[in-house]
Formats: C-alpha cells, sequence, structure tokens
C-alpha cells in the first residue's frame, strides 16, 4: 500500500520537474522491488516520468469525401501513441465494491430474420467480451458496466451494420441499487462509453463532418491520425476511433490529387456559368461592373486550378491530396506539413460482395479523449482506454471473416 501511495503521489508530481520525476523513478524501482505492480503500469509511469506530460502533436485535418472518390497511396507519416492510456490511471475512485456487469441488452430493429440477427449479436457479444476480459476492466472493482448491442440501420448493406457500447459508471454503496441476479451494485450517475461498431463506412469522421464550402461536395472533418500497436487510430471531436481491418486492406484511403482537383474544377466550372447567366440576364449598367470583375476573379481561379492538374505527371495525379487553408485558394501542400490537410475517402472496394450479409469485415473502437472527456470523469475514461490499450488487436483482426 505504501508503495503504491508513492507511486501515486509521484504520477500527480510527475509534471513538477527535475524533482517530481526523481520521486517517480524511485516509487517505480521500489515498487518494481517489493511490490506486484504490472509491466505496463510501470511502463505508464516511466513515460510519464520521462514526459512531464502528455506528448504534445500538431493536428491535421481530414477531408471525407465521397464513396466515388478516386485514391491514392498512404501518405508517408506515421506517428504510434507513446502514452494511449493517459497520466490518471487508478486515481479518483473512491470505493472498490464489486460492481455489476448488467445483462446485455439487445434490439435487432427488425433489420433482420430472427436467425441472423441472433448471429450478429453472437459475433459483436464475442468482440465486447475480449474488451470485458480485459485487466483495466475485468475487476469490476469501484465501477459497473452496461452492456448493449443494436444493428445499425445507418449502414449501407451488405454487410449489414451493428453496433454496441458498454458504459463504465462508478459504484457507491449508499446509492447503488443491488443488481437482482449478482447482488453487485449497480452504476451511478453517467460514465464513459465504449463503442463497437462493425461494418461502418463513417466511423472515423461520425457528426464531425460537414460540408466543405469550394471543395466540390467532399465533407470535411478535423481528424489527426495516429496508431496504436500498429494499427490506425483517428481522433475526431472528444473521441479516439480505432480500425481494424482486414490485413493488406485499407478501408479509407487518401483522395488523390487528380481527384480532388476534378472536384475543385467541377465546383467552380458550375460558379463561372452561373455567373455568365446572371450577367447575360443584368439590365442594370449599375450592376454590371461589379459581376464582371467576380467574373474575371472565377475564371482566373478555375485556369489556374487547370493549369495545376495539366502540369501534373501521371504519377503525380494519383498522389494523395494534401491542401493546406495557409496557402492562397487551399491548394496543394506535402503532406507531411503539420498543417496540411489530410484528404479521406472511404474505399468502395473495401467490402467483398460475394461475402454474406452477416460477415464482419471492419471493426472500429471508439473512446473518449480523456483530456475532453465532457463527464469530467477522468478515473473512469483513463480505465476506458487502458482497457483498449489492453486488447489485442491483432486477435480482433485474425476474427474477421
Amino acid at each position: 500500500m505504501r508503495i503504491f501511495i508513492m507511486l501515486l503521489v509521484a504520477l500527480a508530481c510527475s509534471g513538477c520537474g527535475t524533482a517530481g520525476q526523481n520521486l517517480l523513478h524511485g516509487a517505480i524501482r521500489q515498487g518494481a522491488r517489493y511490490a506486484n505492480v504490472p509491466a505496463a503500469a510501470q511502463t505508464l509511469a516511466r513515460a510519464a516520468a520521462s514526459s512531464g506530460s502528455s506528448s504534445q502533436i500538431a493536428p491535421s485535418r481530414a477531408v471525407v469525401a465521397g464513396p466515388s472518390a478516386g485514391y491514392g497511396q498512404q501518405p508517408n507519416v506515421r506517428q504510434e501513441f507513446v502514452d494511449f492510456a493517459g497520466h490518471d490511471f487508478g486515481r479518483g475512485l473512491l470505493f472498490t465494491d464489486r460492481g455489476a456487469l448488467t445483462p446485455l441488452q439487445f434490439d435487432s430493429r427488425n433489420l433482420l430474420p430472427k436467425e441472423q440477427a441472433q448471429l450478429m449479436k453472437r459475433k459483436v457479444e464475442a468482440i465486447l467480451q475480449r474488451i470485458l476480459q480485459t485487466p483495466a476492466l475485468s475487476t469490476l472493482q469501484g465501477f459497473s458496466i452496461d452492456q448493449h448491442i443494436h444493428l445499425d440501420t445507418m449502414v449501407e448493406s451488405p454487410p449489414m451494420g451493428a453496433q454496441g457500447f458498454l458504459l463504465v459508471r462508478r459504484v457507491h454503496p449508499a446509492e447503488s441499487k443491488r443488481d437482482p441476479a449478482s447482488g453487485a451494485l449497480r452504476g451511478v450517475g453517467e460514465g464513459p462509453p465504449i463503442f463497437v461498431r462493425v461494418n461502418d463506412r463513417q466511423s472515423p469522421f461520425g457528426a464531425h463532418g460537414k460540408p466543405s464550402d469550394g471543395q466540390g461536395g467532399i465533407h470535411e472533418s478535423r481528424v489527426r491520425m495516429r496508431f496504436l500497436h500498429g494499427f490506425p487510430v483517428y481522433e475526431r471531436g472528444n473521441e479516439d476511433v480505432v480500425v481494424i481491418a482486414k490485413p493488406g486492406r485499407e478501408p479509407f484511403v487518401p483522395l488523390s490529387k487528380q481527384r480532388y482537383l476534378e472536384r475543385l474544377l467541377a465546383h467552380d466550372l458550375e460558379r463561372v456559368q452561373s455567373r455568365r447567366k446572371e450577367l447575360s440576364a443584368s439590365q442594370d449598367p449599375r450592376e454590371r461592373p461589379n459581376l464582371e470583375k467576380y467574373l474575371a476573379m472565377e475564371e482566373a481561379a478555375l485556369s489556374e486550378k487547370q493549369a495545376l492538374l495539366n502540369s501534373l505527371s501521371e504519377s503525380a495525379r494519383r498522389e494523395p491530396a494534401c491542401p493546406s487553408h495557409k496557402l492562397r485558394g487551399g491548394l496543394l501542400a506535402d503532406c507531411n506539413s503539420p498543417d496540411a490537410t489530410h484528404l479521406l475517402a472511404f474505399n468502395p472496394d473495401y467490402f467483398d460482395a460475394s461475402k454474406p450479409k452477416t460477415s464482419i469485415e471492419l471493426i472500429t473502437i471508439a473512446v473518449t479523449t480523456v483530456s475532453k472527456n465532457s463527464l469530467g470523469d477522468k478515473a473512469l475514461g483513463t480505465l476506458t482506454r487502458q482497457a483498449i490499450e489492453q486488447l489485442d488487436l491483432s486477435s480482433l483482426q485474425s476474427s474477421l471473416d
């Protein structure tokens, strides 16, 4: 217990400079020598001592295009998460009473025949079970977990989409109700969820996507990508989304320079044609000079983009498009630049149309970003992130149909 307290105090002081870091290193050495401190916890603590704070990564913006977009190679940018779980694990859970794992709630929404719906339920439940069996969540000490699965009407088929989620909530001896089956405490209040979505084409972008003016119908979302155990993680809003896809396949791919410029050209051409009609119909001599000025500007922008497209070689046209809003017109920039906007599209060839409707070919897992947790519960938020960090993602990948 003494070592555990030292470790917590040292973690809290890890950002206080050299003294705090020395205290943390000492606690780690003593804990590893005299107490049963898990290797993962030692690694987490050492990361806190070394950095003193979470790594700051310059955000880039991702733009989501429609499924018909052309795409190219992934840009040569690869940044691993140094500390996916964060530095707050184990702090703030006031009670250690055993919490309940509530019975699974399932809603088929009558989207599939009963046998197929039950098959989808079993597949998604197996994924949830892997998460529940991680060391972070398997103890159920100080928290309870509600579990739900429903088939997803928002995903086109085939294959069928489904969503499962685990809601992690604190228990309180005086406020929690007892679970009738196990006698354990049920959670009170709100808590951070873990969302598991299968076959979801929009999961890394979700409701954060928005139409981007002047970009020919491309949808834009502020997303940055890093990697966890070699698997891509997209940060969107207050969530991190881990993507588990079939080996050697890319469900979300960069939009090519050619396709991006063609979309811009189509948009600019539409504006030019509309302005010409407006100018032709105008009978007001006071209005015409302004219309002529705007038309000249729009025709120049159209010509500039067409000249850029014409200047690209065949190989350059297939390269990823990474515009920068710091450049005039938001035209192409170096994809490795921190202010680059990465253009992504769902790969329309990803799913295998010959497979049954109940096949699972894509898994995404979303957890709350602790620093932006709107529920304000960093301890539980960190716990859910540690569960995903402990998850065997390669094994999940092997389970894909």
